[in-house]
């Protein structure tokens, strides 16, 4: 955790910072040729501190396990995988499509400018990290895991609320809504980072016959696949459906899904009557959206929009 809070702090920092310069040069080209040379020579420097501290006598993968490739294999296992697949895809899902869709809205929309909106979120990574530290002292603070994470849907679920705004505000109430966006993106952020945790520990329950490699297997594709599906998906909903005036909204409907889709397979993982609510409130929520969305009547732009 404290290597991913560092990449998420380093990187959108060092990326805003290779803006600046490049602005400040007069030659606002230069800024892709700086990011790539100061991520080659990231990557370099972190190439070279993994060789120089991966044991020699580093013990080679060894095939996956019966348990969900071979004959062993059940129904109960190839559900238990895919919770793991489905809740860390949605997670990142979740957090990289605000990401990517974020600097959008506070370079454009609210017109940041570009750097700006980098170091807010290399702020939000360092928040993100701190959060984690935290939690990780007293994991119990809010309950037990499950209570945990009904709280943490709830939290998700009144930030993405305050996300959606009125397009076309000027003046005061344009700051107005830009300070709420940043405040209920640090509120969703955090709350979305600090599921992962008591998820994790529901999911690890249920497994306990299910060979480890076999779920780290699982929640690493979920992971990079969500790397690949949530730029694609945030942004074509934002620029191709939605139009700039419309980025934020946009932004907020797709967050809203993602987070119906998450309260699901936590209310499927951890079971009990709340997460159940929860869920059932957000598969509703997620109708009408799609609702609102799809029916001209009421603002919609048609089902031909659809993807």
């Amino acid at each position: 955790q404290g290597f991913v809070g560092f990449g998420l702090t380093a990187g959108p920092a060092v990326s805003a910072t290779c803006v600046a310069v490049a602005i400040r040069i007069g030659d606002e080209n230069l800024r892709d040729a700086l990011g790539a040379f100061f991520m080659t020579v990231w990557g370099l420097v972190v190439g070279g501190i993994v060789y120089a501290y991966c044991p020699p006598d580093a013990v080679a993968p060894q095939p996956p396990s019966p348990y969900f490739w071979g004959a062993a294999r059940t129904p109960e296992h190839y559900a238990a995988l895919a919770e793991v697949f489905f809740g860390n895809f949605v997670r990142i899902f979740q957090r990289l499509g605000w990401e990517v869709g974020a600097v959008v809205v506070l370079a454009d929309h609210y017109q940041w400018g570009t750097v700006a909106a980098g170091y807010v979120l290399s702020l939000f990574g360092a928040l993100q990290a701190l959060a984690q530290y935290a939690f990780s002292q007293k994991p119990r603070a809010l309950g037990t895991a499950k209570r945990t994470i009904v709280i943490m849907e709830l939290v998700e679920a009144c930030a993405i609320a305050c996300l959606f705004t009125r397009s076309g505000a000027t003046g005061p109430l344009r700051s107005f809504l830009s300070a709420v966006f940043v405040l209920a993106s640090a509120v969703f952020y955090l709350a979305n980072c600090l599921t992962a945790a008591p998820f994790n520990e529901l999911v690890l329950r249920r497994t306990r016959e299910i060979a480890f490699d076999d779920v780290l297997l699982c929640a690493q594709y979920g992971i990079f696949l969500a790397f690949v599906a949530a730029p694609i998906g945030i942004r074509a909903s934002m620029g191709d459906v939605a139009g700039p005036a419309g980025n934020q909204n946009a932004l907020a409907a797709c967050l809203l899904c993602g987070w119906s889709a998450q309260a699901v397979v936590n209310a499927v993982n951890g079971g009990g009557p709340a997460l159940v609510v929860v869920a059932s409130l957000g598969a509703a929520t997620t109708m009408i959206v799609i609702w609102a969305m799809l029916d001209p009547s009421v603002g919609g732009t048609g089902a031909s929009n659809t993807f």
